[in-house]
């Protein structure tokens, strides 16, 4: 596809996923019933037509070079088929992964299995958004059966691929969580993404209890009793009154308190107070977790690691993302300097938006090549430590009463994290991470773009290249990091400025 196609795709996936997971569902579905003489093709008016029955508005322009890319055959017809495929992706390894292991759970082996058992065996108790409020469970439920048979799995029989095609669906319409959707299949199916703990080391996991006990220190008040809230925090995942919770409902309320582990180290945790049928007596667990007043509230020596497959460990402190033995864990309330780190691609926008929301909101707007040039532009000996840089400003700032800052395209790496966090330690907040997301496609002709008015010689081809290059190399990995802690924003920047700041400034209104 051509850069202009990508971003027109992108559009309609955005707005897809503002619909919901079941958007792109509902829209082929919309196709199969409209298409009378079941062709599977579509006239430039009926195409848009359909678009607009389910919502999906797009400029006639745009209109006009999609429907010319899907008529293969240049007979003023569109493949609707086609087209959903491209709209709907390619669905992501982990969610695949996930998707694999609901089939395995249901089908027990065999290769077809009657659509009304796999109806059947679906449980929307645990859906994300039965246990957030925003559903009942009648409501998901229904949802499902419906949104199941739109698909096209009204017949006798289900296949692997009647499956896969379905959640690919969904996936499509939830275009940024990961951990959102493979919760979402978690709980519809009692599956685990990694059920099997493992050995896990006994002193980590009681170094994982000590952050929790502090955790749960920050969010009792000073005449209230810490095990007490630990336990109404798990009861309010006890849906039936049992006394006992799942290990969904465990991992839930571990993220009440910021609290997110990798699968291995969460089913160890959960293990130890298992009754024996998948399900523990969190009053049970409250207790024993402050019979002991010998363990000491901090997590010295907790550490990330970050090679393939091991038993990594993360962990939302509230403030930083521990990376570093010496991070801290933070208090409330501290009156701490607040800080959002910006992130995205090269030409994603980052410095405008950041310089709109110090325009409007008054927040400090930080940049660390900014700095880097005042640096060599006004000192005899300039320095070349971003991180000691932004650490001047940020206690200059913060001394005159501004607590509020921005940090535009940091961290670039996890030098940088890790550098922030021996610095920093606990003394700032970091309140989340919004991330300015777009094709490189798009970027890439922005970036060449301004280089032909600008003349920036990191705008020519083969320094576009480096920096997408490194972004993908350094900052990606960072950005997956912070997503799996669940403290990442995602604003789409394939709009105009104006069309992005907007929801910019919305998530910013509603976070800082």
């Amino acid at each position: 596809m051509s850069s202009d196609l990508v971003e027109i795709v992108h559009n309609l996936r955005t707005q897809l996923g503002q619909k919901g997971g079941a958007a792109l569902s509902t829209l082929a579905l919309a196709f199969r019933v409209n298409d009378t003489k079941k062709t599977g093709f579509y006239g430039f008016d009926d195409f848009d037509a359909v678009l607009n029955k389910v919502g999906i508005f797009v400029k006639r322009q745009d209109l006009s070079k999609l429907f010319r890319h899907f008529d293969h055959e240049q007979n003023e017809m569109l493949n609707y088929r086609e087209f959903l495929r491209a709209v709907q992706g390619e669905v992501p390894p982990r969610r695949m992964n996930i998707i694999s292991i609901a089939w395995d759970a249901i089908s027990k082996g065999r290769k077809e299995i009657p659509a009304q058992e796999v109806i059947g065996n679906f449980t929307a108790q645990q859906h994300p958004q039965v246990l957030s409020g925003e559903k009942t469970e009648q409501q998901v439920f229904r949802e499902f059966v419906t949104n199941f048979e739109n698909a096209g799995n009204v017949d006798d029989i289900v296949t692997w691929e009647h499956f896969a095609d379905f959640y690919a669906s969904i996936s499509a319409g939830v275009p940024y969580n990961d951990d959102w959707f493979v919760r979402m299949v978690e709980n519809a199916w009692g599956i685990s993404e990694n059920p099997n703990p493992g050995e896990v080391p006994s002193a980590l996991l009681r170094k994982i209890e000590n952050v929790l006990r502090e955790k749960v220190r920050q969010r009792t008040k000073a005449e209230g009793i810490e095990s007490e809230t630990l336990r109404k925090a798990f009861k309010q995942q006890d849906l039936d009154d049992s006394g006992l919770i799942g290990y969904n409902e465990f991992l839930y309320a571990l993220e009440l308190f910021g609290i997110v582990l990798e699968p291995t180290v969460s089913a160890a945790l959960f293990a130890q107070f298992d009754v024996g049928s998948g399900k523990m007596n969190y009053a049970e667990y409250a207790a024993a977790l402050y019979a002991s007043d010998s363990m000491a509230a901090s997590y010295k020596g907790l550490t990330i690691d970050n090679t393939p497959n091991s038993k990594r460990v993360y962990l939302d402190t509230g403030s930083v993302l521990v990376s570093a033995p010496s991070a801290a864990v933070p208090g409330v309330g501290t009156g701490n300097p607040q800080v959002v780190f910006v992130v995205g691609g090269p030409g994603s926008g980052k410095s405008t938006q950041c310089a709109r929301l110090a325009e409007e909101f008054g927040v400090v707007h930080l940049s660390t090549g900014d700095l880097l040039k005042d640096e060599q532009n006004n000192a005899d000996s300039p320095s070349s430590d971003s991180l000691s840089l932004l650490q001047d400003a940020i206690s200059k700032y913060s001394s005159q009463g501004k607590l509020n800052f921005v940090v535009d395209g940091f961290p670039g790496s996890f030098e940088n994290l890790d550098g922030w966090n021996n610095v920093f330690g606990n003394s700032v907040d970091l309140k989340f991470v919004l991330c300015l997301d777009c094709p490189e496609d798009i970027l890439e002709k922005r970036l060449l773009n301004r280089g032909k008015t600008t003349g920036r010689a990191d705008d020519e081809a083969e320094a576009v290249k480096v920096r997408f290059a490194s972004f993908k190399k350094d900052t990606v990995p960072v950005i997956d990091q912070f997503a799996a802690q669940g403290k990442v924003v995602v604003v789409s920047a394939v709009p105009s400025p104006e069309q992005v700041y907007a929801e910019v400034r919305d998530v910013v209104g509603q976070n800082l």
